[in-house]
């Protein structure tokens, strides 16, 4: 679970570096995102390659216990 919830944060962080490194008016957290999809995508194709927190669904019961402590209020 470690490795699940230093990889979203990690993602994020790199997002924000990419943008404000290239001027590009993305915001980090939305090119943190897309790192993120492509880490899955890249965890799917190479199978067995990705560390087992990877593969067993940790990282998607990561998210979606972060998610679940996010609230939004009108």
């Amino acid at each position: 679970m470690l490795l699940s919830f230093g990889l979203i944060p990690l993602c994020q962080f790199a997002g924000e570096a990419i943008a404000r490194g290239t001027n590009i008016p993305v915001p980090g957290p939305v090119i943190g995102l897309v790192l993120c999809v492509l880490l899955l995508a890249a965890r799917d194709r190479t199978g067995r390659l990705a560390p087992a927190e990877l593969r067993d669904g940790t990282f998607e019961k990561t998210g979606r216990s972060i998610l679940s402590h996010l609230s939004m209020h009108c």
